[in-house]
């Protein structure tokens, strides 16, 4: 899930002092780890293993670092780490924490708003997103809320993808609840 603030992934770890340290140092980079697992968010785990922090990235990707340790290489290589997940969505490649998008040998950049709507379009495809939520995660200071906004950012997402890609983005709502097709 991406807000305008903040970023979620999903982690799986033991607690111990220098991972709790390790996962406080990303919230104030507003990445939240949850330990909600969800489909469409990347899966890491922590370990901490004779003085080596090893952090397992879906399976596939591991990266190790002996403590003590900078945080700023930490940091570093943790973000280039998340800026490789995709997620595949009808023959997109998605890759949310980077903010683009690539679809039959074309590439666009997705602006922060738009980015916001489709990765929580595509992290609750199977039950749908409240747009009253959507609208909160984009702008939460909004003190009166107009759901005319947001479907505005809605078309102009979908316009976007069309006429950059060719490729038809096709929702719809049904009980305050934006929902793929």
């Amino acid at each position: 899930m991406i807000t305008s603030t903040k970023s979620f992934i999903y982690m799986k770890y033991e607690e111990s002092f220098l991972i709790k340290k390790f996962i406080g140092v990303l919230q104030q980079k507003n990445l939240i780890v949850t330990q909600l697992n969800k489909k469409y968010l990347p899966h890491l785990s922590l370990d901490l293993h004779q003085g080596t922090l090893i952090i397992n990235y879906e399976h596939q990707k591991k990266i190790k670092f002996s403590t003590p340790l900078r945080f700023q290489e930490l940091f570093s290589n943790f973000s280039s780490l998340l800026s490789s997940y995709s997620l595949e969505f009808k023959g997109l490649n998605y890759f949310p924490y980077g903010k683009k998008i690539y679809f039959d040998a074309l590439d666009i950049n997705l602006n922060e708003t738009h980015n916001i709507i489709f990765s929580n379009m595509l992290l609750c495809q199977e039950e749908g997103v409240s747009k009253l939520d959507l609208y909160k995660f984009i702008w939460p200071n909004d003190k009166d809320i107009s759901i005319n906004k947001l479907d505005t950012h809605l078309t102009n997402l979908k316009n976007y993808l069309f006429s950059e890609l060719n490729f038809s983005l096709n929702f719809t709502t049904l009980k305050g609840l934006l929902i793929l097709v």
